[in-house]
């Protein structure tokens, strides 16, 4: 395993440090490997918090647990896209909360290749804005870019199914883990993605199941992708 993928994913375990503090360490040590290594009273320092809560948070990350979802994620095919790797996107690091990883199937030069712009709308969509998702994809596609979006129901999988259809690129960014793709029914076409030259990521370990709190949090990585969101429907 990489050392650097091990401890992005290991900070991102660490109780009580969410995405906007994890970068403003890693803007201070240069790497999460550089994070973990720094002694307790400077990392303590730097995060705002006292020697002995710092400790708490140390204690507190399962390295054997981060190691089992990055062997996941190898036997998957997968990729782990951290801060200071080559693919990770330019615009996440213009977020004040950016991803300290993600786990990536598929083609990683989505990431970073083409402009993207994320297309998103109503899981109980209509006909008429489907239709409407369905050609400004195809404009979008027609133009060169990458299209993004959160692989739900109704319009996110018109849109990833009109890229398919179009033979562009396109990028699910999954609010569960990338063993555990949600909607299940949606399954077969996340397949589709990969095996076309686009991309599946998800923030969250490779066994976390779907819950209500992990969509808004994916819905910022969508955003921050991307150069535009076009809301169709909502």
């Amino acid at each position: 395993m990489d050392d650097e993928a091990i401890a992005a994913a290991s900070l991102q375990a660490m109780p009580g440090i969410g995405p906007r503090t994890a970068a403003r360490a890693l803007r201070r040590f240069g790497s999460a490997g550089a994070v973990l290594a720094s002694s307790d009273p400077v990392l303590a320092r730097a995060l705002g918090v006292d020697v002995a809560r710092l400790k708490a948070m140390r204690s507190g990350i399962s390295r054997g647990a981060v190691r089992r979802d990055l062997r996941s994620l190898s036997s998957l095919g997968g990729t782990a896209v951290f801060a200071g790797h080559p693919k990770y996107p330019p615009p996440w690091k213009g977020m004040g909360d950016p991803p300290v990883v993600v786990r990536c199937l598929g083609d990683l030069d989505c990431l970073v290749a083409r402009p993207c712009v994320s297309i998103v709308g109503s899981r109980r969509a209509s006909s008429v804005g489907i239709s409407l998702a369905t050609r400004f994809c195809r404009a979008f596609i027609d133009a060169g870019w990458t299209v993004c979006s959160g692989g739900a129901r109704g319009i996110d999988a018109a849109v990833h199914r009109a890229c398919l259809r179009s033979g562009g690129r396109t990028i699910v960014v999954l609010g569960s883990g990338l063993s555990c793709p949600y909607p299940p029914e949606h399954a077969s076409l996340f397949d589709d993605v990969v095996e076309s030259g686009g991309l599946v990521m998800s923030e969250f370990p490779c066994a976390a199941a779907p819950r209500p709190a992990h969509f808004p949090v994916r819905n910022r990585i969508v955003a921050g992708l991307s150069v535009g969101v076009l809301l169709v429907e909502a």
